[in-house]
């Protein structure tokens, strides 16, 4: 009798850890940071660390000097292996690259190498480096 109860007492508390750890992992967000000289940048990815190329990623930028602030929605972006890495050519993330953003035509790009650009078009509105923790 002691054996069975002592099983089901075990079975049930993994049954709890099991589902801790699921809701856990499941609400858990990335965030990055990017500082640059005029700029205060949070990212959060909003996808599971599986999820290569997520599309749903968010951009909170605050000015340094005037302190106005800026929230987008955006995803990151991937290069693309050319070989066929078996499921057909082109179709293989290789590499991360970044960030984007968009703001009606505006494009808000930061690169995994802490650069911070804002296009209007092919039009370069701002370029800064800075730090991305």
């Amino acid at each position: 009798m002691t054996t069975s109860v002592n099983r089901t007492q075990l079975l049930s508390s993994l049954s709890v850890i099991t589902l801790l750890l699921f809701a856990t992992q499941s609400d858990a967000a990335t965030t990055l940071t990017l500082t640059t000289q005029n700029y205060a940048i949070t990212l959060t990815i909003n996808c599971e660390e599986a999820v290569v190329g997520c599309d749903d990623v968010t951009y909170v930028g605050v000015n340094r000097k005037n302190k106005n602030s800026i929230h987008l929605k955006g995803r990151e972006l991937m290069r693309y292996c050319p070989d066929d890495q078996g499921d057909g050519p082109g179709k293989t993330p290789c590499h991360h690259e970044g960030y984007e953003f968009h703001n009606g035509k505006t494009t808000y790009f930061i690169g995994d190498d802490g650069r911070l650009e804002v296009k209007q078009g092919s039009k370069l509105l701002l370029q800064e480096q800075g730090t991305l923790d």
